[in-house]
């Protein structure tokens, strides 16, 4: 059989190169070789990702060795500690994942030179729950950060549990015996190791989302990318702070209960028509769908839409046009308010700060004990503000004096339109307030057409009558008391 003369300058070539046959693929119609290198890659990934991952290792410190509790240390099942695989290059790993996670299409790459990596990688990306995780990070940055790293570190634990004969089997090419030929724990074990990976992405980026949703970067119209970093700093901080995880938590049920009351709230009458709908109202059908009753064949066909709720009918909606000034919540942070007082309190102030985005309205987180104590957040409508999380998780732990003269400087500075405002103290103290004080603030809340609802966790708050439309006692911040309806439905 002739041999072309390119072929075995190839060959020849490639034998000083100490490359391998397997690197050879033959264009049989050509009658010619070429090389083709193995790629460290399991997943065909482009430069950007390639520089992607190395921002991703760094800001994560994945070049560096896991550091564990002597607790936690991995050990094998005599009980001996057994060292954590680690990556000669991460960033060749975290390429394959965050690609994965990221690109709308990914390819597995069939040229990697890490057979026991293109098996892992290969079964992932087919995997039917994959496709539910790519859906939620596809060209979301942040998210397939958040999910890449999971996919990394769960790749880690499995590559660990192999034995050095597993790892020469899948290599050698040798599946060894089973069902179909195939080693059958192994490929179960892989398996399983790639359903915790995709499960444990997932409930990371739904972490991610909730800590976005109660910071109000998300459903309600903001946009979590808007601060860099916003939703990974987000979800670093929910991981690494009880606290902080216990505010968002709390956040989220008095964000949904908020959601509920604004859907059922009437605001005005029925007079603003604000579009076409579909629907099943007579008398709100559009003239091009009553037209049709003059025709017996589309008079059937409209009746079935009438039937089924699917005519063209007009969409009115009571709409106030008024203006509407901040959403204030002053939140007491003396000492005797931590625990479970100041983790509801701070959820119901994010939730209002929600309601507040929803409402287009300014809103104003202030913390405060004793004098000039202060901590004040504002936050603008439709702007995100990363520093909405340092406020959460920050605790004054002094006395408890109410911050009167800041509300009327709040509101100036807020420049927001003249409204209704609606202002929200919640304390579990009594204090004594300046009369003067009061009376001046009486003044100025009274041409601002100002509703202020003081709550007294464990106390009747008493002393804040006096500059207060409404003033409850509960024994605790929940969903169920009737004063968190009344100021989630403002």
């Amino acid at each position: 059989m002739k041999v072309n003369i390119n072929t075995v300058e190839k060959l020849r070539a490639m034998e000083a190169m100490n490359e391998t046959a397997e690197d050879i693929q033959v264009d049989h119609s050509l009658g010619k070789a070429k090389v083709k290198k193995k790629t460290p890659h399991a997943i065909q990934v482009d430069r950007w990702s390639k520089r992607k991952a190395e921002g991703i290792v760094e800001e994560w410190g994945l070049d560096k060795p896991p550091e564990y509790a002597p607790e936690d240390v991995p050990r094998d099942e005599d009980g001996d500690p057994i060292e954590v695989y680690q990556p000669e290059d991460p960033n060749c790993l975290i390429a394959d994942a965050h690609t994965a996670c990221f690109e709308p299409n990914p390819q597995a790459e069939t040229n990697c030179s890490d057979e026991v990596k293109r098996q892992w990688f290969e079964q992932l990306v087919q995997e039917p729950e994959f496709e539910e995780l790519h859906a939620a990070t596809m060209m979301d940055p942040e998210l397939s950060q958040i999910a890449s790293v999971r996919l990394y570190r769960q790749y880690q634990d499995y590559r660990t549990k192999l034995t050095q004969e597993e790892q020469d089997e899948i290599e050698n090419g040798d599946n060894g015996g089973g069902p179909d030929g195939n080693n059958w724990g192994r490929k179960v074990n892989q398996g399983t190791s790639i359903r915790k990976a995709i499960e444990e992405a997932e409930k990371d980026v739904s972490d991610a989302k909730d800590a976005a949703d109660a910071m109000g970067w998300g459903d309600s119209g903001g946009d979590p990318t808007a601060v860099e970093g916003s939703i990974l700093d987000a979800f670093k901080k929910m991981r690494d702070n009880p606290a902080f995880r216990a505010i968002s938590e709390a956040a989220g049920r008095f964000r949904t209960l908020a959601k509920s009351l604004q859907q059922q709230k009437t605001v005005h009458g029925v007079d603003d028509m604000v579009g076409v709908t579909l629907g099943d109202q007579i008398e709100r059908m559009v003239p091009a769908e009553l037209v049709q009753l003059v025709d017996p064949d589309l008079e059937l066909e409209l009746h079935r839409k009438i039937v089924e709720k699917g005519a063209m009918v007009r969409e009115y909606k009571g709409i106030e046009h008024v203006g509407r000034g901040p959403i204030m919540v002053l939140v007491d942070e003396s000492a005797s308010m931590g625990g479970d007082p100041i983790v509801t309190a701070k959820g119901l102030a994010l939730s209002l700060a929600w309601l507040a985005r929803h409402q287009d309205r300014w809103c104003c987180l202030v913390g405060w004990a004793s004098r000039d104590q202060v901590r004040k957040l504002l936050l603008e409508p439709g702007v995100n503000n990363a520093d909405i999380m340092d406020w959460c998780v920050a605790m004054l732990n002094g006395g408890t004096e109410p911050p009167l003269h800041l509300v009327p400087e709040l509101y100036d500075e807020t420049g927001a339109p003249d409204g209704k405002t609606d202002i929200l103290w919640i304390t579990d103290g009594e204090c004594r307030v300046d009369p003067e004080t009061v009376e001046s603030f009486n003044e100025w809340r009274e041409k601002h057409e100002c509703r202020i609802w003081t709550i007294g966790i464990g106390c009747p708050a008493e002393s804040f009558g006096s500059f207060s439309d409404k003033t409850v006692q509960v024994s605790g911040l929940s969903t169920t008391e009737p004063v968190i309806s009344e100021i989630l439905s403002i």
